[in-house]
């Protein structure tokens, strides 16, 4: 377009005055198709109009247009294929994704359902295995677990030895409500290094309640050079559940403080003449540490004070080494 305007108008300023104006399409050199803009380009300028003018030069933007129009036309297509493309695309992926969604809500709706299924499971099991505890603890009530007893000092008859034993070291001012009658004796089964503790099956249940009183209040039990200690026979679990209170019996008995464990694993101590108790350790060391203030300590070091100790932290080390397996 710019170069055929300007054609004309060097043609316009050149020619001399008085002289006509040639027509582009009669000038040598110039060969130039026929169009309705050439044929009007050819008329002399003084003989144009404003109009005219107006006209033609729309005219030469049209064409100019079209042909700029004509080349773009095609990549306009290839655009408006690759849009197409895109859009069914996204339909596609909207379709796709609405399915997943459905399958995601329903998954979280199963995954609800499993997880309360899940709960009540644990829930049950929970149960169950405080029911086998105290069922395995039931059937251990007339049991007694005797320390101390030298490798192999039974012989081959563990019951009778151990029916011996309980006599002679049970008479005297040792009175018990009934005769130590054992029904089964045998150690533990493991494979410890020292010798490992015996268990003890008594006919008679106030009988051992009274062996493990007395037990209790004189610590070590001496026959034949050997130094027993008596204590009741636990299940595992509940020999663990008893075991996580040393810790914070042993902060309190440093404290002054009296503390006891009491059936199944309950802490009870006394503090300001009220009596506590505590099923949870947490709520133990809680109470030790905001209730307890380390000014009210007592520094006890005596040698009864460490036995005393000693006895609460025993089954805590006979557990970890397994003697309280069920044999």
């Amino acid at each position: 377009m710019v170069w055929k305007f300007k054609l004309r108008m060097n043609r316009m300023n050149g020619r001399k005055r008085g002289e006509k104006q040639t027509p582009i399409s009669a000038q040598p050199g110039i060969d130039l198709p026929d169009s309705p803009v050439l044929t009007a380009a050819q008329v002399p300028v003084k003989e144009m109009d404003k109009k005219e003018m107006s006209e033609l030069i729309r005219s030469i933007i049209r064409e100019e247009l079209k042909a700029h129009m004509d080349e773009l036309q095609p990549q306009h297509n290839s655009i408006k294929l690759d849009v197409k493309s895109c859009a069914e695309k996204v339909t596609g992926m909207e379709t796709v994704l609405s399915g997943q969604s459905d399958q995601i809500n329903e998954l979280d709706r199963e995954c609800g359902t499993l997880r309360k299924i899940c709960n009540a499971l644990q829930q049950e099991n929970q149960e169950l295995k405080d029911k086998t505890d105290r069922l395995e603890g039931y059937s251990r009530r007339f049991n007694l677990r005797v320390f101390g007893l030298d490798r192999d000092v039974e012989g081959d008859n563990a019951t009778e030895y151990m029916s011996a034993l309980l006599r002679d070291v049970f008479t005297g001012q040792r009175n018990l409500p009934g005769p130590p009658d054992v029904e089964i004796a045998h150690r533990v089964a493991g494979k410890g290094p020292g010798p490992r503790p015996m268990i003890v099956r008594l006919q008679r249940f106030m009988v051992k309640e009274a062996i493990l009183k007395m037990a209790k209040s004189e610590k070590v039990l001496e026959y034949k050079n050997m130094k027993l200690k008596i204590f009741p026979d636990l299940t595992t679990e509940m020999a663990r559940r008893r075991g996580l209170f040393n810790n914070v019996r042993g902060k309190l008995y440093r404290a002054g403080i009296q503390s006891g464990l009491i059936h199944p694993a309950t802490l009870i101590l006394t503090f300001n003449g009220e009596k506590k108790i505590f099923q949870k350790v947490t709520e133990a060391e809680k109470f030790f540490e905001e209730k307890i203030k380390p000014s009210e300590t007592v520094n006890l070091c005596g040698k009864h004070a460490e036995h005393r100790l000693n006895n609460y932290l025993l089954y805590d080390k006979l557990s970890k080494l397994g003697w309280f397996e069920f044999g």
